[in-house]
């Protein structure tokens, strides 16, 4: 009955845990083995929220075969607010999506949450090993 009691906490413990995707996993998690939609749900910029009420239902749809991703705004915020195609690359081993030229960091993945942060980079002129990266903004995602 002790061996029981053990185990199932232990199953408890770990279904209670956010199940994120393996650093491996990026392009998988992001695409679902192919393409992906999510729905922009927020945008913090030093912990405050910035995300406009137009900006709440725009949807970014990333590709696994082609590297792009679509930028649909639903309801367009401002006149030169249209869909538009990005390419993107992933370096798994940073955690690091590139997205037309601007790099963001993956803080969280899982098959309902995408969450990265806009960075930029201190010393980036002489890309030096002691380069680090510093936080703008945050978006958050929820797959659709």
């Amino acid at each position: 009955m002790k061996y029981l009691t053990i185990l199932l906490a232990l199953i408890l413990i770990n279904c209670s845990k956010k199940q994120a995707v393996n650093p491996l996993d990026i392009t998988e998690g992001i695409t679902n083995g192919s393409q992906k939609k999510w729905l922009l749900i927020n945008i913090t910029s030093n912990g405050k929220s910035i995300l406009s009420e137009c900006a709440k239902d725009d949807i970014y749809t990333f590709n696994k075969l082609n590297k792009q991703a679509l930028y649909t705004p639903n309801i367009a915020c401002y006149e030169s607010d249209i869909e538009a195609t990005y390419s993107y690359e992933i370096d798994d081993s940073k955690r690091t999506i590139n997205i037309n030229n601007q790099l963001y960091k993956i803080d969280e993945l899982t098959t309902k949450i995408l969450i990265f942060s806009a960075y930029h980079e201190e010393n980036h002129a002489r890309r030096s090993p002691n380069s680090t990266l510093h936080a703008q903004q945050t978006l958050t995602l929820q797959a659709l």
